[in-house]
Order: structure tokens, then sequence, then C-alpha cells
């Protein structure tokens, strides 16, 4: 009797080891979040990211995927010109590879090319007047490039990206803006990016 009981616990053991060493197995794909502070000629505001990423199975230095970003901008902080706010809404392709990595820590630069909805308000007020008052909107097309530090420890669930500068620049192809055809828009950003498990 004490043997069967040695031997299933024994094979208890031996099974809660393969499950807790598979826990801390990951697939090549991520669930990425972030959170930034970005700034164009309207002002500053939030910026928001949600994507899914993979890590290339061949070179483990180099990442892909779309992701979705959400930005609220307005001149809350700038006087002597009109109210204005703007609301962005981009997905991009992007592309990130580790130029330099040193264990957990490395160094990547990214780029992409994105699509992006704008649309936007100039109101009253400012010390000049002029006509172009109204709600605006644009689509627009354009690029995106940045460097980042990432801290990613092989055995922990989620990876933390630190973005001191990401750029956005494009050219609005269509719809109404009183302001100008040209768009970009630097931030700052910190994401982070949760590893889905082995199956």
């Amino acid at each position: 009797m004490m043997k069967k009981i040695h031997l299933l616990i024994l094979l208890f053991s031996l099974s809660s080891l393969t499950f807790w060493s598979q826990k801390d197995e990951f697939s090549n794909k991520t669930y990425n979040i972030g959170f930034g502070i970005g700034a164009n000629e309207i002002g500053i505001g939030r910026i928001y990211q949600f994507g899914i990423q993979k890590t290339s199975k061949t070179n483990t230095k180099f990442r892909y995927g779309f992701m979705w970003q959400f930005a609220s901008i307005n001149n809350i902080f700038v006087t002597d010109v009109k109210d204005q706010m703007e609301h962005t809404t981009s997905l991009d392709y992007r592309l990130a590879y580790d130029l330099v990595k040193y264990k957990s820590i490395s160094l990547f630069l990214q780029t992409a090319p994105f699509v992006n909805y704008t649309r936007g308000l100039i109101g009253t007020g400012g010390e000049y007047s002029t006509g172009n008052n109204g709600f605006y909107r644009k689509i627009v097309g354009g690029g995106l490039a940045g460097l980042g530090v990432r801290i990613d420890n092989p055995k922990k669930s989620f990876a933390i990206e630190i973005n001191p500068l990401t750029i956005h620049y494009g050219y609005a192809y269509s719809g109404r803006d009183p302001v100008n055809h040209d768009y970009y828009l630097g931030y700052f950003q910190i994401n982070i990016s949760f590893k889905q498990r082995n199956k």
C-alpha cells in the first residue's frame, strides 16, 4: 500500500514539475498595450496603443505586427491662439529590430507604414481672428520611426518597452482641413507586451 502511495506522490510531483515548466514556456506572440504623451502643431495630449506582435522564429531580434493607436490632442496649454482639438486613429504594420542586446535589455529601432483618420475642431478665440473655424477631417498616409529600450526576461510573462521618441509623419490625401495637409505627431510612450503561453 505504501509503495502505491509513494508511486502516486512521485507521479504527482513529476506531473507538477512538467506543468510548471510548461507554464514558463511562451509562444512568439504578444498582446501589447501602451500609454504615452504626444505633441503636434495643435498642442499636447494622450496616446493609447493596442496591438498584436510576433517575434521571428528564425531571428529573435526581429518583431512584427499590427498596432492600433488613438490620440487626443488639444491646445489647453497654448495661449493667444484659437481653441483647437484633434482626435486621431491610426493603424500601422510595425517592424522592430534589436540593434544592441545585453542579457534581457535591448536597444531597438522601429518603423512602420500607417494610415490615419483625423478629425478635429478649430474654435473661436485667439489674438488674431480668421474665418477658418469649424470641424475638419482628413485621411492620412505616412510612416513612423523611433528608438526604444526593451526589457524582456525570458522567464517573465511580459516585456516592457520605453520609447523616448517616436515620430509619425504623413500627408492628407482627402478630407477638409482648414489648417494644412501635413500630419506629424511625436510622442513618448511606455508599452507592456503580454506573452501568450504555449498550448
